[in-house]
């Protein structure tokens, strides 16, 4: 049986873009699928791909490549986010108690 996805989402995400010139773009969520073990892995790829469209952005918009992420556990978050390439960030540039994540092109 042939399973078309093609009209389901597999990744979404949203960013922000920061009044200070000087900060990178933050993500601000991203939506992963969890239902399904092939969708899973489909998700992670696409969401990848979008994570490189932000990053490129951020480097259009003269911010640089790193996407930023704020979070109240590293530990919960690199979970999901360390196969994305996402490490801890430190020291955080987030109001305490908030720490950070970031992916770096």
């Amino acid at each position: 049986m042939r399973r078309d996805i093609s009209d389901q989402v597999v990744a979404a995400l949203s960013f922000h873009v920061d009044a200070d010139e000087e900060r990178p773009l933050q993500l601000m969520a991203l939506a992963l699928r969890l239902d399904d073990p092939d969708l899973n892995a489909q998700s992670y790829v696409a969401a990848w791909y979008l994570l490189q469209y932000v990053s490129i952005a951020g480097e259009k918009l003269g911010r640089g490549g790193q996407i930023e992420f704020a979070t109240p556990s590293v530990e919960d978050t690199l979970v999901d986010l360390a196969p994305l390439g996402f490490r801890e960030l430190a020291p955080s540039p987030f109001q305490w108690p908030q720490k950070a994540v970031c992916l770096r092109p």
